[in-house]
């Protein structure tokens, strides 16, 4: 039985106390470009910028004459209320949109008009922002309240037409699509992972940085898998792998973490199962060297 301790950054003092066996470390690849699927942040985007899968629709929203109750019914009156999801699927990128809205008017002066408005087609609308009143009152506008993730319509004072506008309405986004996503799923599309060989950035794990409104990236995946001889059986030993890092593609590679196998011989040799070589966004990673040591 063996165990995989995760990745220890260089100097945290994880050293094996005595030598123990030979190691070998063998190297798989997967590479190509991912792209993550979804909704962009509504503003202020993060850097690098976010997707989220899933934007759910909520509340309602009133415009009426003065004297009229907001959110109630007769003459005057006009509401529409937001309901429902649109998702992209984590594994797919397939849309399902069950976002909904139920528009009631009320008003006789304003057949035509819609209480909150919408923008975006059919499949992907999200609640607008002002009421296209009559002629003589001309467009009364929500206040909005934005964030990256939500954004809300609010109430409204009357404007000089004699209209006001109450509002609860909000969108909100959240299944955020990362770009760990989005390799997982390049990489169940590409089959068969390729054996590699060579030190440095011949096989090293890298994802290419993102700038403003980037949302795919070059990316290669890389695994390791050691082997370790002239073992003892039932006796307990650790595997230490070196990797090392740089910015992506630029300078030289220095250490950087470390990646620990533990487990107990049962016979002479031992092979590990494939780990996945951990690298953050913008950097690249190489597997370096391994030693092994009685624990």
């Amino acid at each position: 039985m063996s165990k995989l301790i995760a990745a220890v950054p260089h100097g945290s003092g994880v050293s094996p106390c005595c030598c123990a066996g030979n190691c070998s470390l063998e190297l798989q690849t997967k590479g190509a470009t991912a792209t993550m699927c979804g909704f962009e942040e509504y503003s202020s985007p993060s850097s690098p910028p976010r997707k989220y899968r899933t934007q759910t629709l909520s509340g309602s929203c009133s415009v009426c004459r003065g004297g009229r109750v907001c959110g109630g019914s007769g003459s005057g009156v006009q509401s529409e209320s937001f309901s429902g999801t649109y998702k992209f699927d984590a594994s797919s990128c397939g849309e399902t949109n069950a976002q909904d809205n139920i528009f009631t008017n009320d008003d006789p002066d304003n057949n035509g008009d819609k209480a909150c408005g919408y923008t975006g087609s059919g499949t992907h609308f999200t609640p607008g922002a002002s009421f296209g009143g009559p002629n003589t009152v001309g467009i009364l506008s929500f206040s909005v309240s934005s964030a990256p993730t939500s954004v809300q319509w609010n109430d409204t004072a009357c404007n000089t037409g004699g209209y006001n506008a109450v509002s609860n309405v909000k969108k909100q986004l959240s299944d955020e699509d990362t770009i760990d996503s989005a390799i997982a799923r390049a990489n169940a599309g590409i089959g068969s992972w390729t054996p590699c060989s060579g030190g440095g950035s011949s096989c090293s794990a890298f994802k290419a940085a993102r700038g403003s409104g980037v949302f795919s990236a070059s990316y290669r995946s890389t695994q390791v898998r050691v082997t370790v001889t002239y073992l003892t059986p039932g006796t307990s030993y650790t595997v230490t792998i070196q990797l090392q890092r740089r910015v992506n593609g630029v300078g030289s590679f220095s250490d950087y973490a470390t990646l620990t196998v533990v487990f107990t011989a049962s016979a002479s040799s031992y092979t590990s199962s494939w780990i996945d070589v951990p690298v953050d966004e913008g950097y690249e990673v190489a597997v370096s060297s391994c030693i092994s040591a009685f624990t």
